[in-house]
């Protein structure tokens, strides 16, 4: 802040460079006026911030559009202005006459003029002054009326006009009985203004928590959908039988009540309402307190199966080697090449991999410990949204085999399996990559025919089942899957991605898999070789003594000299 008392100009030049134009007019007010002649810095910083954060809002409100009122909130807006005109005037009333005159004008002029004209720009004394307050007062409230309501108000607002002035007439006169018109006008419920809507209340609540784009989309249908079935426009009309009813609804249409009414619908609208309570913009209690579904307990209990087998695993792996059937463009000929394979040797999500950058094939860093660049896989923001935290994997020796790096290497594109060109409706690629998850499920299914299992979350799952079997240690099978910690101990710290290969490649090889489940292809892949002079053709003495590190040997991928900056240096 600086110290304007200092200053040899006048605090009118310092407005006038210093504060924007749409702050003008309200630069006469006490608060900045105080803050101007306050020598206490903190002071005048805390009272200016204060202020510019109220017109802040207040701007926002104006540039969100008018709006459009009913008869209860324009008769409750006229009490606000009458309360306002007294509360501006209450301590210095001036003369009873003045007010008095000001009465007979103002009825004067609301009983001559017709109502229908009554808003337009008269050259009658009172009209013009009436249409002034109203405009200043819409104004400082932060508030713009579509013409309908404009005009419904500024007849209100003339009747409230003369019930003020005479009111004002009276304290002026010494009169200070109750106000007769004070309990005249209602009052509007602040939790059910044109702002507090569910859906512009909705954006904020999603804009705050951080949602990402889908979960954004599909909250918003289902509180949506509870909002219109109830017949509610503002989230604090809500009421516990709203919730009990919608509840009963969705038990009699049969649907799951542990996957989509319990973990799906509700847990929708638990989340937004109790954001609404904690910004007192909900109802006075939680509704959906002691509200419980109890699980369907006459549905079998049936254990699904949620990850592929070893020979169906096997079969789509090899299907994705041969030429791809069916009329499918370009890129989704690629997704179906090689999603499943990264998916099958990672554990990632199939969104993850199909937003996938040509840019997040890269090589991991030189460390003290470990010297050698391996390739990696980072999933990061940058290529699209992400549900949980950022991390780098090693690309597993199967993908360098088949030669998943000079693929890399010979994409002239930026994107990977999908092409942003064809994004039509939203400019981001979260259609596409969702579309190329949908072409790559329906091929999955054609070539094994199973509907047991989800196609591709179920490469996910068997991630996890060949690392239980190799008995790799749950964290860094956390870290490789993008799963959240299991305590706030394993959070700490970084993993580099040669420790992870190394649990990696302890786990069941899904070309050896193909070998044996479908031996015709099996010459066809790559041979494994063995590097030189070691017993363990998969690992090379990782220890503290003897300080060697894991290397890729599968697909000739070597040593990274200190000069590389590419794979395929």
């Amino acid at each position: 802040m600086p110290k304007l008392w200092k200053n040899p100009k006048s605090s009118n030049y310092w407005f006038r460079k210093r504060v924007p134009e749409r702050l003008r007019a309200e630069i006469k007010s006490s608060e900045i006026r105080f803050s101007l002649r306050t020598k206490d810095p903190v002071i005048a910083q805390a009272l200016n911030d204060a202020k510019h954060a109220e017109l802040d809002e207040r701007w926002a409100k104006l540039l969100s559009g008018p709006v459009s009122l009913d008869f209860f909130a324009i008769e409750a807006l006229a009490g606000e202005f009458y309360a306002n005109l007294i509360a501006r005037h209450r301590r210095e009333p001036g003369l009873p006459k003045q007010w008095e005159m000001r009465a007979f004008w103002d009825r004067l002029n609301l009983n001559l003029t017709p109502k229908k004209y009554f808003a337009k720009s008269l050259t009658t004394t009172p009209n013009m002054r009436l249409q002034r307050e109203v405009r200043v007062f819409l104004r400082e409230k932060g508030v713009r009326l579509d013409p309908v309501s404009h005009h419904r108000f500024l007849l209100a607002a003339a009747q409230a006009s003369i019930l003020a002035a005479e009111q004002i007439g009276r304290i002026a006169s010494s009169d200070f009985s109750p106000d007769p018109n004070a309990n005249r006008y209602p009052i509007e419920n602040r939790r059910r203004g044109p702002e507090h809507r569910f859906d512009r209340l909705f954006e904020r609540f999603a804009d705050e928590v951080g949602y990402p784009e889908r979960t954004r989309r599909s909250w918003k249908a289902r509180v949506g959908r509870f909002m219109a079935f109830c017949g509610r426009e503002y989230p604090a009309d809500v009421t516990k039988q709203d919730i009990l009813k919608f509840t009963r609804y969705l038990i009699e249409q049969k649907l799951d009540r542990d996957a989509t009414i319990r973990n799906g619908y509700f847990a929708a609208i638990r989340a937004f309402m109790k954001w609404c309570l904690a910004n007192d913009l909900g109802p006075e209690s939680d509704p959906l307190q002691h509200v419980k579904i109890y699980p369907d307990r006459t549905k079998k209990k049936i254990k699904q199966r949620k990850s592929y087998s070893d020979e169906e695993a096997a079969t789509i792996l090899a299907a994705a080697l041969l030429p791809i059937a069916g009329r499918r463009s370009p890129t989704t000929i690629l997704a179906c090449r090689w999603i499943p394979w990264i998916c099958a040797t990672t554990g990632a999500r199939v969104t993850e991999v199909a937003q996938l950058r040509r840019q997040d094939i890269g090589l991991s860093e030189r460390t003290r410990r470990f010297p050698l660049r391996i390739p990696v896989i980072r999933f990061t923001l940058e290529a699209g949204p992400q549900k949980t935290a950022e991390r780098v994997v090693p690309v597993h020796p199967d993908l360098v085999a088949l030669g998943f790096l000079d693929f890399v290497e010979g994409t002239t594109g930026e994107r990977l399996f999908v092409d942003p060109e064809r994004a039509r409706r939203r400019p981001d690629v979260s259609g596409l990559t969702k579309s190329a998850g949908k072409s790559v499920a329906s091929w999955a299914r054609s070539v094994v025919g199973s509907t047991v299992v989800q196609p591709n979350h179920a490469w996910r799952h068997r991630f996890n089942t060949l690392s239980n079997q190799a008995h790799v240690h749950p964290e860094f099978r956390d870290v490789i899957t993008g799963h959240v910690p299991a305590t706030v101990g394993a959070a700490y710290g970084d993993m580099h991605p040669a420790l992870l290969l190394h649990h990696m490649k302890q786990m069941d090889s899904h070309l050896d898999l193909i070998r044996e489940f479908v031996p015709d292809i099996g010459p066809f892949l790559p041979a494994k070789e063995r590097p030189p002079g070691s017993d363990d053709p998969d690992f090379q003495g990782f220890g503290v003594a003897d300080r060697q590190l894991p290397v890729i040997h599968d697909g000739g991928t070597q040593i990274i000299g200190d000069d590389a900056n590419s794979i395929g240096s």
